[in-house]
């Protein structure tokens, strides 16, 4: 992976103090999962500004609230995609004597991230050691998915070989954003090298990951290759899943191979597996293209 170019400065993190208990690891309420990052509908003007007023007021009760009020707002903010409002409210809390926890700065963190302020995104990185606070998977996962989104895989990868050195382990979401980005690169050979590190610290791949790659073979024209990975998987369990067979279907279409394609929609018929509104238009699209259809 010769391509990585370092352009940020990864805070010199403590290694892990092993724990007997993997409750270091569990995700904050606030946790970067797929949904996190999905598109949900903005809450009007005046939820937004009835948020605002709720946390201006919680500044000025005494006693205080707890971190936990806050965050409640900060990350409802967050998660309808007011980021530059919730980093400000943050910066006013702060002012005035509230000290974040890892779930203050895992929000904050993750507001940097959806602005593509990356270099901000690990400065609270560095506030979090600073505070000896332990970053969390919510931590790592959240700045990885934020240089994938950024197409910096290069550095992400950086980021995972240094955290891993450190003895931090990750998720299948971490590795799954990974091997997206990968492939989105077209570098796929890498995302295969990564799916066996990944099986070596014994996370062991979902068929997500799996179908990323199948994808990425196929649009790259390796479909005899896709097949054999899809095998694999069967031998250690997981089964593909509709968007597998898409990916398979699509790519024998691409070569005109409609036997193999044909093949394919007896297998998902046998499996009960049934075909979408994505399966016909890569069928009807094909077809089209080859003037099957007038």
């Amino acid at each position: 992976m010769s391509f990585r170019i370092r352009r940020y400065a990864f805070p010199q993190l403590p290694h892990l103090i092993p724990c007997s208990s993997p409750s270091v690891f569990l995700s904050s309420p606030f946790s970067l999962t797929p949904k996190f990052f999905a598109h949900s509908q903005t809450p009007n003007v005046n939820s937004v500004s009835n948020s605002i007023a709720s946390f201006i007021r919680l500044l000025h009760l005494h006693p205080p609230p707890s971190i936990l009020q806050i965050n409640k707002i900060l990350g409802s903010l967050a998660k309808s995609k007011h980021n530059r409002t919730a980093i400000s409210l943050f910066a006013q809390a702060e002012f005035r004597g509230f000290t974040p926890d890892l779930f203050t700065l895992n929000i904050l963190l993750n507001c940097y991230c959806h602005l593509g302020d990356m270099y901000s995104a690990f400065s609270t990185l560095g506030k979090i050691h600073k505070m000896d606070l332990q970053p969390d998977t919510v931590t790592l996962n959240t700045l990885i998915k934020g240089l994938c989104i950024r197409n910096e895989v290069g550095e992400a990868l950086d980021f995972y070989d240094d955290i891993m050195a450190k003895g931090f382990q990750l998720d299948k979401f971490s590795y799954a954003t990974l091997v997206n980005g990968l492939c989105k690169l077209g570098k796929v050979r890498s995302a295969i090298k990564l799916v066996r590190k990944m099986e070596r610290h014994s996370v062991k791949p979902n068929v997500v990951i799996y179908t990323t790659i199948v994808d990425s073979l196929c649009k790259g024209g390796h479909v005899n290759e896709a097949h054999e990975l899809c095998s694999k998987i069967v031998h250690q369990g997981i089964l593909p899943d509709i968007v597998t067979y898409n990916s398979l279907i699509h790519g024998h279409c691409n070569k005109g191979q409609w036997q193999e394609a044909n093949s394919l929609l007896h297998e998902m018929a046998l499996k009960g597996i049934k075909p979408d509104v994505y399966t016909f238009n890569i069928l009807i699209d094909v077809l089209c293209k080859e003037g099957k259809i007038i």
